[in-house]
């Protein structure tokens, strides 16, 4: 049980390191220029804010992750509306770029599966960054600056649950209102000629009583010999073509990574995307890769 639980553990750690280093990737990629808000992380939930320039308009960007599976939500507080961020089938999010007016606040929100809001202050009445005065901050991260779609919100005033809910109770009450005014004016199968047809049973007379003879019947297999069958079983495991430490030391990168600058692992994570887009290394090799290169 030990051994279990502690394979789960690893397995968790793995996703929640694959996620965000998923998500620091596509900010590199989108953003001119970026720096990192905040971020928080405890037992149950990671969440990491960034801002920055994207399409030359300022922008936000939020990771979270949930270490159970749909157990929190996070969602965001802005002019006097709670919208709910797109998310994954686990329920994380990884919205790279959202656009929100200058001047305006914001504020994240996580909820528990029962609906309880978590006491979170440092996420809290966020104030947008004018593009001129993020500019001026010093220590700024420079990405690929390759742009990205901005993010849409959408109100939650009516959660999708209430409105499946509410959609299937209409339905129900359209079904109720039919079988009463078909009962009320006897139509349908409550007539009384259609109900007594129904319940009527027919009588085939059986070839005996007709013809006055006896037939003879053969019992038959209803089931067919099963053919036995013969597998040839081929071995489809993918490897890589090169080995990922020598290939990034030829390069004169340290494979030393947690003695690593932030800039030093961008520089490592460019390299593992093109080795993974040639072909070069399997896409299990390049995540096994990611999460030793960001490991804490």
């Amino acid at each position: 049980m030990k051994i279990l639980l502690l394979f789960a553990t690893l397995i968790t750690l793995t996703f929640s390191e694959t996620h965000l280093a998923s998500f620091d990737e596509e900010v590199n990629r989108a953003y001119a220029e970026y720096q990192v808000y905040d971020e928080y992380a405890n037992s149950y939930y990671a969440i990491k804010l960034v801002y920055g320039i994207v399409n030359d308009k300022m922008s936000y960007g939020v990771s979270f992750f949930s270490e159970q599976a749909q157990a929190f939500t996070l969602k965001i507080a802005y002019q006097n509306q709670v919208y709910l961020l797109p998310t994954d089938n686990r329920g994380d999010i990884k919205l790279i770029a959202l656009n929100l007016k200058e001047a305006s606040t914001f504020s994240l929100l996580v909820y528990d599966k029962d609906n309880h809001l978590q006491a979170l202050n440092r996420f809290q009445n966020i104030e947008v960054v004018p593009k001129n005065d993020f500019l001026n901050l010093p220590n700024h991260n420079v990405g690929l600056n390759e742009g990205v779609k901005f993010v849409s919100l959408n109100s939650i005033n009516w959660s999708p649950l209430t409105i499946f809910y509410l959609g299937l109770l209409v339905v129900f009450m359209i079904c109720a209102v039919v079988i009463i005014i078909f009962y009320w004016r006897k139509k349908g199968f409550f007539e009384k000629e259609n109900r007594e047809s129904f319940f009527e049973v027919e009588v085939i007379p059986s070839a005996e009583a007709v013809n006055g003879e006896e037939e003879t019947f053969v019992q038959t297999p209803l089931i067919e010999p099963i053919k036995e069958e013969q597998f040839i079983w081929e071995d489809d495991d993918e490897q890589s073509k090169i080995d990922i430490p020598s290939h990034l030391q030829s390069l004169g990168l340290s494979t030393q990574y947690q003695d690593l600058s932030e800039m030093e692992r961008f520089k490592i994570m460019e390299v593992l995307i093109k080795l993974r887009d040639e072909k070069l290394i399997t896409n299990d090799d390049y995540l096994k890769e990611v999460a030793k290169l960001w490991r804490k």
